[in-house]
């Protein structure tokens, strides 16, 4: 289970704060995010009221210029918040109802195009503004407070590819700057709702800034912003819209070394060590091979500017050029589960993108999928009945589902037994839904386990999964009815 340090727990739950009342007489009620605030108001230096700014409202609001409340941005309702709120056979996607034709379902985000992302709560593909919380990330992910992006939780051997220069890896997973204002420089604090430092005029993301103004990426401060464009036709001839910044630029991009290698079959091997000055250009993918034999660990590290991460992907894929195996901006590790040639591609969203690589291949241990794959979501689920079925794996970045069935009236307890000294992996129990976490188990090693007990409903869900690349064998157990003595 995530444990996170007792300051932050103490921050996002307001700390039991009372209730603050001004000299005016009025009630100022206290927050840790929009969603502790009553109507339309924003949270603004944890106290509810008008806001200054979009990062003052949740991810799907802006901040009004008209009356400085949080407001819908377009395209977004309030119509529905799960799938659960709709008429049969309707979903809802981004607060509305809609039929099962005119949405794209989903298990994560591979599975949405370009500039989406899949919903965890009700697993449709939604426009991707970011998050709010973690809740709104997949498994294994943690949303980044400053940028409101979902990242991977960093552990301490990946602190420095993960997090970047002048962050840590707190205990939880989660890269901060500071926790006091002792930690930043001379003029700057440490700001609580992001944990990062933080001066006059100072920002992450354009959210951060007052209306009518941007944040420049390059300097941290918000500015006035420059000529707009929205899109490509807002531009003179020879350049493109950068949609991030809102600038005109250049479309003469030179093209690295590799070039052409915009295909699978165009892709130049690559060797361990380092790959400086690579460029993609717009609307380009760079493909590369690394020959890895069997049992071979491949680990890439991305040397890219930290605020344009969001924008850039790097994917791994086994030999078929099919399988994909791992996507991330930052960082990937993998071990071989057979010889050949894996293919990296390299993709941006931003008019042009220049990056480098680090490929480290040292020795790993292969995981070999088990007879239950593909089960990675409550759709591929495999149906376990009551019994033991041993010699599972779970992989690295794999989950496990398994949906069980409850006699009316009967106990139920999922257990989980697997050898400690090759890592714990988790065991929750989920709603018939699919998506409602009734429980996570509290044990620190093998065996795990969780009970139906206390909730109702006939149909239930087991998820196994890990926070980090996790390679281990389990066996898994279903007990109905009455538990044997001494469990």
């Amino acid at each position: 289970m995530r444990r996170g340090c007792l300051w932050l727990a103490c921050w996002l739950c307001a700390c039991g704060a009372p209730q603050d009342t001004p000299d005016d007489g009025s009630t100022r009620i206290p927050c840790a995010s929009r969603r502790d605030c009553p109507g339309r108001e924003g949270c603004l230096d944890g106290i509810c009221g008008p806001c200054s700014r979009d990062r003052d409202c949740a991810t799907t609001e802006y901040c009004s210029p008209l009356d400085q409340l949080c407001a819908l941005r377009p395209g977004f309702g309030d119509e529905c918040a799960l799938n659960g709120d709709c008429p049969l056979g309707a979903y809802c996607v981004q607060g509305f109802c809609r039929a099962a034709d005119q949405v794209t379902l989903c298990l994560g985000d591979l599975d949405c195009s370009e500039g989406k992302r899949c919903d965890p709560a009700n697993l449709v593909c939604v426009l991707d503004l970011g998050c709010d919380r973690d809740s709104d990330c997949a498994a294994g992910e943690l949303c980044d407070l400053g940028t409101r992006r979902c990242r991977a939780a960093c552990t301490p051997e990946n602190q420095e590819a993960v997090c970047g220069f002048g962050l840590v890896c707190t205990a939880e997973g989660r890269c901060v700057e500071c926790f006091r204002d002792d930690q930043c420089g001379v003029g700057r604090s440490c700001d609580l709702s992001t944990f990062r430092c933080k001066g006059p005029n100072a920002c992450l993301t354009s959210r951060d800034c007052p209306y009518g103004q941007v944040c420049n990426l390059q300097t941290l401060q918000c500015t006035v912003p420059p000529p707009a464009c929205l899109d490509n036709r807002d531009c003179p001839l020879g350049a493109s819209c950068d949609t991030q910044s809102g600038e005109c630029r250049s479309s003469d991009c030179r093209p690295d070394r590799y070039e052409p290698n915009d295909t699978p079959a165009q892709a130049p091997v690559l060797k361990a060590g380092r790959q400086d000055e690579l460029r993609l250009c717009p609307g380009d993918l760079d493909w590369f091979g690394v020959d890895l034999a069997r049992g071979d660990r491949l680990q890439v590290i991305v040397d890219i500017d930290f605020f344009a991460a969001d924008h850039f992907r790097l994917a791994l894929f086994a030999p078929e050029a099919v399988r994909l195996l791992q996507e991330d901006p930052l960082l990937l590790d993998v071990t071989a589960d057979m010889g050949g040639r894996y293919l990296l591609r390299a993709r941006s969203s931003d008019p042009e993108r220049a990056y480098g690589l680090l490929l480290k291949i040292s020795q790993g241990v292969p995981c070999d999928n088990d007879a239950l794959e593909p089960n990675d979501g409550p759709l591929q689920a495999s149906t376990l009945t009551a019994g033991r079925v041993v010699g599972l794996a779970l992989c690295p970045y794999d989950e496990d589902w398994f949906v069980v069935q409850r006699p009316a009236g009967e106990p139920l307890e999922v257990r989980l037994d697997f050898d400690p000294f090759q890592g714990v992996p988790y065991l929750d129990l989920i709603g018939g839904d699919g998506r409602t976490l009734l429980l996570r188990s509290q044990a620190a090693g093998s065996p795990q386990t969780v009970s139906a007990d206390g909730f109702a409903g006939s149909r239930f869900f087991a998820r196994v999964w890990a926070t980090q690349a996790l390679s281990c064998r389990y066996d898994v157990t279903l007990t109905l009815g009455a538990r044997p003595a001494g469990r």
